[in-house]
């Protein structure tokens, strides 16, 4: 190259610099963070998140398909502390008192109905289809309140036999001489044991002379 073209494409230069910048050209840069996985199953902005345990599933099938009217629990909190009582017992099952047989019926109550039948079979007591109320009582009640003196593993189960029984169960039963009111106050006594303990024992709006 001679000395004349060498010294006009030094001169070029600077045009060239010039007219990147007016159209808005930059130099390509490596950007490290788009090396980085973007979440799971490689799809842009899905984060993952990680599976469910069976109490969460089931709360949260529980909670959705079994509202209003045919509510079994006040709260998630509430449904997770009652969860953690059940026997798990073996996935599919229609009979006894166990997780398992809980969800299946959760689970029916979103897809075939039935809410008056399938609802309580999947709440705390099990209704005689997942356990009898006074089996579902006496699981919560004695893990809720392991210190009462009344109810104890020794006299839960007659203690029970000897309470009506009105059949179902939702979350507005929270007073008369009833398993039902039994069963909601052992199921908020797994979050405050000090205020529902001694419902749970016949104490207050669950006495014999309580009124529903």
């Amino acid at each position: 190259m001679s000395k004349r073209a060498f010294l006009r494409a030094l001169a070029i230069l600077p045009l060239l610099s010039a007219c990147t910048g007016i159209l808005g050209i930059e130099q390509a840069t490596h950007d490290p963070a788009l090396d980085e996985p973007r979440g799971g199953g490689g799809q842009p902005g899905d984060s993952g998140g990680a599976p469910k345990t069976p109490c969460e599933e089931y709360c949260a099938t529980a909670l959705r398909n079994c509202a209003g009217a045919n509510s079994l629990y006040a709260s998630s909190d509430a449904c997770l502390a009652v969860c953690n009582t059940f026997p798990a017992g073996t996935a599919g099952a229609d009979s006894g008192n166990s997780l398992a047989c809980r969800m299946k019926y959760a689970k029916l109550a979103g897809t075939v109905g039935e809410l008056d039948i399938n609802c309580p079979a999947a709440g705390p007591g099990g209704d005689g289809v997942c356990g009898t109320n006074c089996e579902g009582f006496c699981t919560i009640a004695l893990a809720a309140c392991p210190t009462s003196t009344v109810v104890n593993v020794d006299s839960c189960a007659g203690l029970c036999a000897r309470l009506p029984d009105q059949g179902g169960y939702d979350a507005s039963i929270q007073k008369g001489n009833s398993v039902q009111c039994r069963l909601y106050h052992a199921s908020a006594a797994t979050l405050d044991p000090v205020v529902h303990c001694p419902h749970v024992a016949g104490v207050g709006p669950c006495s014999a002379t309580s009124t529903p």
